[in-house]
């Protein structure tokens, strides 16, 4: 997380961290800044977010993705989020919010490291 902070810092991109427990840091609360402009990375445990007991460790975090945006069905409820996950050899790929859930929400040290303004429109 201070890596990413740093490296964004280095050019000149604020940061803010937002945890799952957090009232800003539901999946929610995450799609709608998502929406809003704001582009964020995403510490997840990767075991989980591939299904991979292989690579699930000690069941913490070990993994960052970007989020790129997100998955809304016709009533307007959200139901995944759009990635970029360098671990999977795809560009994009989307993940449904009961994997978001297992990856994010129930992991231990699962933060968000989000601009503090947008950057996209």
């Amino acid at each position: 997380t201070q890596n990413m902070q740093n490296i964004l810092g280095d050019f000149g991109i604020q940061t803010e961290v937002v945890h799952p427990y957090d009232s800003n840091g539901d999946l929610d609360s995450i799609a709608a800044r998502l929406e809003e402009g704001y582009v964020g990375a995403m510490g997840v445990n990767a075991g989980y977010l591939w299904d991979d007991p292989s690579a699930v460790g000690d069941g913490t975090v070990n993994h960052e993705v970007t989020l790129t945006g997100t998955v809304r069905d016709s009533n307007g409820d959200l139901i995944a989020l759009t990635v970029c996950d360098s671990g999977t050899g795809e560009a994009c790929h989307v993940v449904p919010i009961e994997q978001l859930d297992a990856c994010y929400s129930n992991v231990a040290g699962a933060d968000v490291v989000f601009s503090t303004e947008p950057l996209r429109v």
